[in-house]
């Protein structure tokens, strides 16, 4: 099992939790695997942070064998709740306190005094993105893939498959499951 995060503390933490599974750090829209690397290729809670999600799944699929599978999740665009936080994000800025928190992390990390506080930066810096999943049929489409399930997380956490491509606006997050 390997795991990559692109912040040190996380993979540190993931060590001290988890010391079977082999972790570094990385960047998931540009993996440092070998082609047809994997059985199965995961990204679950992430994908919403990704600048270039399109440039991720096409790595999850490089890396992953013929035959083998694709799962990640994204923050469903369409589903109101999702649309309304996501604005509500954008809307609210940084404000001055953020801003000269952000600037005292950055200038510390610089100094090389600290590192830079994550939780911070994506908390109030970096925005949750969610995806329109037309979007990533489409780019699905492009990539020639032509097998995959789409799966929506109820509210009350359950998981079940739905047939056909839609919106899906009922549902907050969606699940894709690929076969390469």
């Amino acid at each position: 099992v390997h795991g990559i995060d692109i912040s040190p503390n996380l993979i540190d933490e993931c060590r001290k939790l988890n010391p079977n599974i082999t972790c570094k750090v990385a960047d998931a829209e540009d993996l440092e695997y070998e082609d047809n690397y994997f059985d199965a290729t995961y990204c679950f809670h992430s994908t919403w942070y990704f600048p270039h999600l399109n440039s991720a799944i096409d790595e999850m699929i490089r890396v992953t064998r013929p035959e083998g599978m694709v799962i990640f999740d994204i923050q469903n665009r369409n589903n109101r709740k999702i649309e309304e936080g996501y604005h509500q994000n954008l809307s609210q800025g940084m404000g001055m306190r953020r801003v000269i928190k952000f600037a005292k992390n950055i200038a510390s990390a610089i100094l090389h005094r600290s590192a830079v506080n994550w939780h911070f930066l994506f908390h109030y810096v970096v925005h949750e993105v969610p995806t329109y999943p037309e979007h990533i049929y489409q780019h699905l489409s492009e990539m020639g893939v032509a097998t995959f399930q789409v799966m929506v997380k109820e509210e009350d956490e359950s998981i079940h498959a739905v047939n056909g491509l839609g919106s899906f606006e009922e549902f907050g997050r969606l699940i894709f499951v690929l076969r390469k």
